[in-house]
């Protein structure tokens, strides 16, 4: 028998905002022109339940970070992805985050190998709404 107590939360959209890196012009037009062909210098965060979650290189600690979705200042804004619903609810996403942070030491950010791109396509892999499109990897 399913848990009376509680209602199930209603499937929350997850979005990824895509960000140019420093947001510096030159590196805009660039992501512009290469953007066609399925690459760039780009900065990924994941939005669910109306919170952004990324991930960048920090001295101490985990990486992983928090704000205002569309609003990381560090990069400039490009576009969202729709990548579908979850079934998770803000306290089972505060958790996965709480778990991932284990994974994902500050100390560890590799611009090629484990970055913000990285840890939102597994973000969004464990809530249930699939990889990130190909361009947005490095």
């Amino acid at each position: 028998m399913g848990n009376l107590c509680c209602p199930a939360a209603a499937p929350s959209p997850v979005i990824v905002h895509i960000y140019d890196v420093t947001g510096t012009a030159p590196l805009k037009v660039v992501n512009e022109v290469l953007r066609p062909f399925g690459t760039g210098a780009f900065h990924a965060a994941v939005e669910v339940h109306g919170r952004e979650w990324s991930y960048g290189q920090t001295v101490r600690g985990h990486g992983i970070f928090e704000n205002q979705p569309g609003e990381c200042q560090e990069h400039s804004y490009r576009e969202a992805i729709h990548m579908g619903y979850t079934d998770f609810s803000p306290f089972e996403v505060q958790s996965l985050i709480s778990e991932m942070a284990k994974r994902w030491p500050g100390r560890e950010y590799n611009v090629l190998n484990k970055n913000c791109c990285h840890f939102s396509d597994e973000l969004c892999q464990l809530l249930g709404v699939g990889q990130l499109p190909s361009w947005v990897l490095p």
